[in-house]
């Protein structure tokens, strides 16, 4: 009997060892097989914290290096590499504020030059013409007077500028005549020939009164309104016409 129990016993020892064999295989299989998840999890963490922003950077670097700063990571983690891609986001976007506000200064800088250009040769046209040329404000207060209007009205362009449109008219013409003013500048309409309904006459810095044919044309918004007379002295047409009519009738006599 004692030899039977040693033979079982060493029996149950050899399954016990078997089986502790057997579960010791599979806890290391299962150690392995979650290692391995471990090491797949940090891959794919890797991936998607690391690779993939520090590669959305480096397309980035490439894009904007090609002039396009519209792109942006995207990146949201909170991890050190996330910052990183949002601090490279709003890097971009400061370089592309900066950008845009270098072009707005460079476009406000051409347009003023343009201006500065085009009232060079505004001025050159009506310092050049032998038309006198007089724009006033909304108040008919003088803003220009050109070298015509200087030789015209024998009067210079220093003297006259502030001064009331209505100083150059006969004292008796005035009312009339800035009546007629503001009564244009309220149509809408962007010239009008003056003096339709007769002569209109210009005073001379020397207190004589002469003959004009002037058209008044306007510009500008209601709050900035510009109102600008082109006229020339007539005296020597019709005293050319006068002369004319005089030789007819004697003919016809």
């Amino acid at each position: 009997e004692i030899i039977s129990a040693a033979s079982r016993l060493a029996r149950m020892s050899e399954s016990e060892v078997a089986n502790t064999r057997r579960w010791t295989g599979v806890l290391g299989m299962l150690a392995i097989a979650l290692m391995a998840l471990i090491i797949l999890a940090n891959t794919v963490l890797s991936i998607r914290y690391i690779v993939k922003p520090i590669g959305q950077m480096r397309r980035g670097i490439e894009i904007i290096g090609e002039g396009d700063l519209s792109y942006r990571t995207g990146v949201t983690s909170s991890n050190e590499i996330g910052a990183l891609s949002q601090a490279f986001d709003r890097m971009t976007t400061r370089v592309q504020e900066s950008r845009a506000a270098l072009e707005a200064e460079r476009l406000r800088a051409a347009k003023h030059e343009a201006i500065e250009e085009s009232e060079v040769r505004y001025r050159g046209i009506v310092e050049s013409v032998m038309q006198g040329i007089i724009t006033v404000d909304e108040r008919q207060r003088i803003v220009l007077f050109n070298p015509g209007a200087e030789r015209i009205f024998g009067r210079s362009a220093a003297a006259m500028i502030g001064e009331p449109l209505g100083i150059l008219v006969p004292e008796r013409y005035r009312a009339r005549h800035d009546a007629h003013i503001r009564r244009f500048a309220t149509t809408g309409e962007t010239n009008r020939a003056m003096g339709r309904y007769g002569l209109i006459y210009g005073l001379h810095g020397d207190g004589t009164e002469f003959p004009v044919e002037a058209t008044v044309s306007q510009s500008g918004t209601s709050s900035d309104k510009l109102l600008t007379v082109v006229l020339h002295d007539i005296t020597e047409r019709l005293r050319a016409e006068a002369e004319r009519n005089r030789l007819l009738d004697v003919l016809e006599a």
